[in-house]
């Protein structure tokens, strides 16, 4: 068997088994293999089983990698799934928030009226509506819900007004 091939065929096994496989086979131990079983078979069957010995290792390390790589994509898929739920709670935490603001803005208001109602004040009055223009129209014919829906106040607006210019023609006769 020649030298270079004997030597490339030891350091391929070095290599394979490392720093262990160094102290666990040496020259001498290949030449007395050599000398057992013929150079020549020795030789092809070493440099085989080395060939097969490096095709495992490849594949265990495309295997592990592969591993890795599904365990990313796993861990992405997972935060995928984190991140939809979140947003989603974020969304239904807006719609509370706009639901619980509406609520504070209409209890304001309704606050605000009542206190201006202690005071004797007048609250939400249509002065663009007036009693002339109620009495104008049911002159006119019109029902008290034509006229609501034209002056775009509602029905009892239009029953007050009607009441005021009753009271106003009153004091006038």
């Amino acid at each position: 068997m020649d030298t270079v091939n004997l030597e490339a065929i030891l350091n391929i096994y070095k290599r394979i088994l490392g720093a262990k496989g160094v102290r666990d086979i040496n020259q001498d131990n290949i030449s007395m293999l050599e000398r057992v079983t013929g150079a020549i078979n020795f030789t092809k069957h070493i440099g085989f089983l080395l060939n097969i010995i490096c095709y495992i290792e490849n594949r265990k390390n495309t295997i592990e990698e592969d591993m890795e790589n599904n365990l990313y994509k796993q861990r992405c898929d997972e935060v995928k799934s984190e991140n939809d739920r979140l947003i989603s709670l974020n969304n239904e935490l807006e719609e509370k928030l706009k639901s619980r603001d509406s609520l504070i803005e209409t209890y304001n208001k309704c606050y605000v009226q009542q206190a201006k109602l202690k005071n004797g004040e007048k609250i939400a009055r249509r002065n663009d509506v007036t009693a002339e223009d109620v009495i104008k129209f049911k002159q006119e014919g019109l029902t008290i819900g034509q006229i609501a829906k034209k002056l775009g106040v509602s029905k009892s607006t239009i029953n007050r007004r009607s009441k005021e210019g009753e009271n106003k023609m009153d004091k006038q006769i």
